[in-house]
């Protein structure tokens, strides 16, 4: 009798390791929006006010990363994150974290949105953590994504 039940025991154990890594995947860091740019007009972030609570709220970009191949780049509040009074912060709305980033790339305020003119060429495919700075009505956490060129 034991064997029997050692037997019918594994199926379920499966069944529940099945089911416990569907719900890490699930509620796990899901995987990064990408998008290639195929132009200038083409290699857009857009930068959303998200989770808001009674002092801080965090940012959001769409894409997680962006691969620019060669292209510029620009950041975009959100209608909704502009009307409530966010802004980019007017230096480092957008910033490179490492001295190669800021080599390889000229960012400066242009308008309501942040641009970055891409000084390598030709593109490598080299990834770069950049930040993302925004000011406004509550503290935003600065946030931490990834470019490609």
């Amino acid at each position: 009798m034991t064997k029997s039940l050692r037997i019918s025991a594994a199926p379920l154990a499966a069944l529940a390791a099945l089911v416990l890594s569907s719900c890490v995947t699930l509620h796990g860091n899901p995987q990064p929006r990408q998008a290639n740019c195929n132009n200038d007009d083409d290699c857009r972030v857009v930068v959303s006010i998200v989770d808001c609570g009674a002092f801080t709220c965090r940012a959001s970009v769409d894409p997680d990363e962006l691969n620019v191949r060669g292209n510029n780049a620009r950041w975009e509040l959100t209608k909704e994150a502009l009307d409530a009074g966010f802004e980019f912060q007017p230096s480092y709305g957008v910033w490179f974290k490492r001295l190669d980033g800021q080599r390889d790339f000229d960012c400066k305020l242009n308008g309501k949105m942040f641009k970055c003119q891409t000084k390598a060429h030709p593109p490598s495919g080299k990834r770069y953590s950049y930040g993302v700075q925004i000011i406004g009505p509550k503290s935003v956490r600065l946030l931490d994504p990834w470019i490609v060129n």
